[in-house]
C-alpha cells in the first residue's frame, strides 16, 4: 500500500516538473506562430523557392527613389525655357519662361540710367542676354549696332518681324507672353504708325517685354503686366497699368502711361505671329 502511494506520488511528481519545464516552451512557440502570422507570409516564386513576404504599415507608401521619379518626370525644370527659343509651343510654358528672366533681373533692383545698359533698351538687352544661355542657336541684336529703342525696332523690322499698330484696340489679340513692345513719344497720337514714323528716330522712345495678359470672358485683352526699365529713379521690374480702356481719357490704350503702343514683334526674330489668337 505504501509502495503503490509512493509510487503515485513520485508520477505526479514527475508530471508538475514535465509540465513547469515544457510550458513556457509552448507558450512561447505559440507567440512566435502568431507574430509569423502578422508580419508575414510564406510565398512562393517562380522557381519554386519559398520567400517571406513582410506586410508593415509602410507597404502601400511609395519608396523615395519613386518620389524623384515622379519628380523628374513631372515637374521638369530644364522643360521651362524651352519656348524662349521657338515660339511654336504651350503659351502658358511661354509665359512661365518669361517671368522666370523678368523676375530675376528685378530682384537685381537695377535702377535706370543711360550708361551700362540700365535704360529701357538697355534692359532689354540684359534680358536677351539671359535668354542666350539656352538659346545660343539664335540670332539677338547687338548692343554695340542695336543700342536704343529705336534701333532696337528697326532691327525687327530688317527680319520681318515688326508689326506696326494700326488700330491699337483691333490689334490687341498680338499682345501675349514673350511679345516686344514699342511705344511712340510721350502725348504724341498716331492715326496710324507708318514705316516712315518708324524711321524717324524721334517717333520710338520706349520698349518693354510682355509677361502676362489678362482678357474678360470674349477672350478679349484687357490688360497686361510688362517688364520694362522704367525712368531715372526706378529700377527695372514688371508693371500692370497697361490698360485696354485707361482711367484717364486722354491716355492711350494699352499704351505705356501716356506712351502710345506703336508696334510690336516677338522675342526671337522670325517666329510666325498668328493673327488668329485672341
Amino acid at each position: 500500500m505504501d509502495k503503490r502511494m509512493f509510487k503515485r506520488d513520485l508520477v505526479s511528481a514527475r508530471n508538475r516538473w514535465l509540465l513547469f519545464v515544457f510550458l513556457p516552451v509552448f507558450l512561447f512557440s505559440c507567440s512566435s506562430t502568431y507574430r509569423s502570422s502578422y508580419t508575414g507570409s510564406a510565398s512562393r516564386d517562380g522557381s519554386g523557392t519559398t520567400r517571406k513576404t513582410t506586410h508593415t504599415k509602410e507597404e502601400n507608401r511609395p519608396s523615395q527613389s519613386t518620389d524623384k521619379r515622379l519628380v523628374k518626370k513631372y515637374v521638369n525644370p530644364a522643360k521651362l525655357d524651352v519656348y524662349g527659343c521657338s515660339f511654336h509651343g504651350s503659351p502658358a510654358v511661354a509665359a512661365r519662361s518669361v517671368q522666370q528672366i523678368a523676375q530675376r533681373i528685378q530682384a537685381q533692383k537695377i535702377y535706370y540710367n543711360s550708361r551700362e545698359l540700365t535704360d529701357c533698351s538697355g534692359i532689354f538687352h540684359r534680358f536677351l542676354r539671359e535668354m542666350q544661355k539656352t538659346c545660343e542657336h539664335q540670332d539677338f541684336p547687338s548692343p554695340k549696332k542695336y543700342r536704343s529703342s529705336r534701333d532696337l525696332a528697326l532691327w525687327y523690322h530688317e527680319r520681318g518681324s515688326l508689326i506696326l499698330v494700326s488700330d491699337p484696340l483691333r490689334m490687341s489679340h498680338l499682345i501675349r507672353p514673350g511679345m516686344v513692345m514699342f511705344y511712340g513719344n510721350r502725348g504724341k497720337k498716331f492715326d496710324k504708325f507708318t514705316e516712315r514714323d518708324l524711321k524717324n528716330r524721334k517717333e520710338i522712345h520706349h520698349i518693354g517685354i510682355v509677361v502676362s495678359v489678362e482678357k474678360d470672358r470674349t477672350g478679349r485683352v484687357i490688360s497686361y503686366k510688362l517688364f520694362h526699365g522704367r525712368s531715372p529713379g526706378k529700377y527695372a521690374a514688371i508693371t500692370e497699368y497697361h490698360l485696354r480702356t485707361p482711367s484717364r481719357r486722354n491716355l492711350p490704350p494699352f499704351g505705356n502711361y501716356d506712351q502710345p503702343w506703336v508696334a510690336i514683334a516677338p522675342l526671337v526674330a522670325g517666329a510666325v505671329i498668328s493673327e488668329n489668337i485672341h
